[in-house]
């Protein structure tokens, strides 16, 4: 599972010899206080995105903002 984008930061802060960017989107997940349908676009299937409002997780099954499932009840 992903860690949030925050736990991150704390682990591995920003490294001034690597753009970090892209492994930062790969292992970690993003966040809104809504679901993510219809609105985010994933950057890759497989990417998990946490909805604060309701305490859902979404993962993505395609590249377009309508191609999340969700996986937590």
């Amino acid at each position: 599972m992903p860690m949030s984008e925050s736990t991150y930061d704390a682990i591995f802060g920003s490294a001034w010899h690597v753009d970090g960017t892209e492994i930062k989107d790969r292992r970690t997940y993003s966040t809104s206080a809504a679901s993510p349908s219809g609105v985010v676009t994933p950057t890759f299937i497989g990417k998990f995105h946490f909805d604060t409002a309701l305490a859902e997780f979404y993962m993505s099954t395609g590249l377009t903002n309508t191609d999340w499932k969700k996986v937590t009840n």
